[in-house]
């Protein structure tokens, strides 16, 4: 078990650490655990269950916080993205 540095709390493999990080990536079923290695490397730590991001919870907060308005839970707006960049700033998961 883990919680976030912003208060989420979730279940992984017993090797996760302190300090890594919990990613949303496109095509996945379940968030995932990387661990920094420095620059732009990560190690894989495997799926993780997060309670409250599970069915894309947090891309209809953060959305609807960059533009303004009501969390939804349409999420239609996420099969147009195609190869684009999120329309929204990013929160980044860290264990503590």
């Amino acid at each position: 078990m883990f919680q976030t540095n912003t208060g989420y709390l979730g279940l992984a493999h017993r090797s996760v650490q302190e300090n890594d990080r919990v990613f949303v990536l496109m095509g996945g079923e379940t968030p995932f655990v990387l661990r920094p290695f420095g620059g732009k490397f990560f190690g894989f730590g495997g799926e993780c269950y997060v309670h409250g991001i599970m069915d894309g919870e947090m891309l209809g907060v953060a959305k609807a916080r960059e533009e303004g308005e009501q969390a939804g839970m349409d999420l239609k707006w996420i099969d147009g993205l195609g190869d684009r960049p999120w329309p929204f700033k990013t929160e980044e998961l860290v264990l503590v």
